[in-house]
C-alpha cells in the first residue's frame, strides 16, 4: 500500500512499482520467503506483531541486505492493514557471523584440549589449578574435581626441584613462553611449556599461566641407552687405538728410531682426540672452536689466541683439520714460536666478504725465532697443505714469514 524512500533504495525498486500491488514476502530472499509464510504470517494473524525477525531484503545484481523486520496489525473498524518496520542489520549481521565464527573456533579448540594426550592445565599465578583436561587425568591419574583449587606443586612433584613452578614462572617470556624438561617423582620424564595467558578486556592481567606437560619417558631413556652405548664406543675406539700403538711400538720399534714412531704416536692420539670430539657430537661434525679448545688445554699458558665465528665442519673435515692443527703445534713447540717464552700463536677464522660461503682460516706465529723454508717437503708439510686442501675442496699454503710461519686454509663453508 505504501512505501518510503529507503526501502525503495534498498530494494533498487521505484515506488510506484512496489506499491502497484507487490507483496512484501516477494522482496526476501527465497529462504526468508518461505519463512515469512510459514513464521511470520500465522504469527501475526495469532499474536498480532512479530519483533526482530532477521531476514534478507532480495536485491537485483547486489549482496542481499540483511534486516530485522518488525510488523504489527491494525485494526480501525472494518479496515484491517499491517505495519512494518525494516532496519538495517548489516552490523548486527557481521557481529553475529564472527561471534559464530569464534564460538566454532572454541569449540574446536576446546575439543583438541579434551582429546589430547597430552596434559594441559590452566594455573593461577599462585600456582592453584584451575583447569585439568582429560589428558591431564590419564597422566597423573587424578580427577579434575581433585585436581581443580590445588597447587600444582602438590600434585606434580618434580624430583630434587618441589618449587619448581615458581621458579619457573618468573622465567617465562612473554612472546615464546618457556620449555624445559624434568623427572617427577613416580619416575616420568616430562617436557614442559609454559606460557603466560593473555587476556583482552579491561581489568585482566596476565598472570594466569597454560603449561603443557608431554610424556617423553620412552624418548629419555632411548637417549639414555644411546649415550652409554656412545661412550662404551668411544671407549673401545680408543682401546683399539692403543693396541695399534702397542702392535706398532712392538713391531716397528727394532727396525726405526725412536723419534720417528714418536710422531706416528702422537698422530694417532690427533685422531683420537678429533674422534672424542666427533663422538660427543654424535658424528654430525663439530665446530672449529672445538679443536681450538684442545690446543689451548694443551698449551695452558695463554699463548694461543683464537677467534672467529661459529662454523661447523663435517666430521671428515674434523678429523684432518685435527690432525693439521696438531702438526703445526708440534713444529711451534720445536721451532717455531712456541719454542720460546715470548712467542704465541694467532689463530683466526672469518666468512670472506668478497666471496660469500668461503671461509678462511689462518694460524700465524709471533715473537718466535726467524723462520727459513725448509730444504725439504715431509709428510707433515704434505698433510696441511695438500691432504687437508683435498679435504676441504679448498686450498692451503705456507708461508714462511719474517715474523713467524703463517698457514693460510680457505674453503666453501657448505660442501
Amino acid at each position: 500500500m505504501k512505501v518510503n524512500r529507503t526501502l525503495s533504495n534498498w530494494t533498487g525498486k521505484d515506488a510506484s512499482v512496489l506499491e502497484n500491488g507487490e507483496r512484501l514476502q516477494a522482496l526476501l530472499t527465497t529462504g526468508h520467503r518461505i519463512y515469512y509464510e510459514t513464521h511470520i504470517a500465522p504469527m501475526l494473524t495469532l499474536q498480532g506483531y512479530v519483533r526482530e525477525i532477521a531476514c534478507k531484503l532480495d536485491r537485483d545484481g547486489q549482496e542481499p541486505l540483511p534486516v530485522l523486520l518488525n510488523a504489527v496489525r491494525r485494526k480501525r473498524g472494518k479496515d484491517e492493514r499491517i505495519e512494518f518496520f525494516i532496519f538495517d542489520a548489516t552490523e548486527r549481521a557481521q557481529y553475529e557471523s564472527s561471534l559464530r565464527q569464534a564460538r566454532a573456533e572454541a569449540e574446536e579448540l576446546a575439543a583438541i584440549v579434551r582429546s589430547s594426550p597430552n596434559a594441559i592445565l590452566r594455573v593461577a599465578a599462585d600456582g592453584t589449578v584451575e583447569q585439568w583436561n582429560s589428558g591431564a587425568q590419564r597422566m597423573f591419574d587424578v580427577s579434575p574435581s581433585k585436581a581443580i583449587g590445588t597447587s600444582i606443586e602438590n600434585l606434580i612433584k618434580m624430583k630434587n626441584h618441589p618449587t619448581w613452578f615458581a621458579k619457573h614462572a618468573t622465567e617465562v617470556d612473554d612472546e615464546n613462553g618457556f620449555r624445559f624438561e624434568a623427572e617427577d617423582t613416580g619416575g616420568k620424564d616430562l617436557d614442559i611449556t609454559m606460557a603466560r595467558i593473555r587476556h583482552s578486556g579491561p581489568g585482566d592481567d596476565n598472570n594466569n599461566y597454560s603449561l603443557i606437560f608431554r610424556d617423553i619417558s620412552h624418548k629419555a631413556k632411548q637417549e639414555r641407552q644411546l649415550n652409554v652405548l656412545v661412550r662404551e664406543l668411544n671407549h673401545r675406539v680408543k682401546n683399539t687405538l692403543a693396541v695399534v700403538l702397542g702392535l706398532a711400538r712392538q713391531t716397528l720399534r727394532p727396525a726405526i728410531e725412536k723419534q720417528p714412531f714418536d710422531q706416528f704416536s702422537q698422530r694417532v692420539m690427533a685422531i683420537a682426540r678429533s674422534h672424542a670430539i666427533l663422538t660427543d657430537n654424535y658424528w654430525e661434525g663439530a665446530q672449529i672452536r672445538d679443536l681450538i679448545a684442545i690446543i689451548e688445554d694443551e698449551i695452558g699458558d695463554g699463548r694461543i689466541i683464537s677467534q672467529g665465528p661459529e662454523v661447523g665442519l663435517s666430521a671428515d673435515q674434523i678429523t684432518n683439520l685435527s690432525m693439521a692443527l696438531h702438526e703445526l703445534t708440534t713444529n711451534a713447540i720445536k721451532y717455531g714460536a712456541l719454542s720460546v717464552d715470548t712467542g704465541r700463536v694467532e689463530i683466526n677464522w672469518s666468512v670472506q666478504t668478497d666471496e660469500p660461503g668461503q671461509i678462511e682460516f689462518e694460524w700465524r706465529e709471533r715473537g718466535g725465532p726467524a723462520v727459513t723454508p725448509p730444504r725439504s717437503r715431509g709428510f707433515g708439510t704434505q698433510l696441511v697443505e695438500q691432504i687437508v686442501a683435498a679435504q676441504f675442496n679448498g686450498s692451503a699454503r705456507l708461508e714462511y714469514e719474517t715474523g713467524g710461519l703463517c698457514y693460510r686454509l680457505t674453503f666453501p663453508l657448505t660442501q
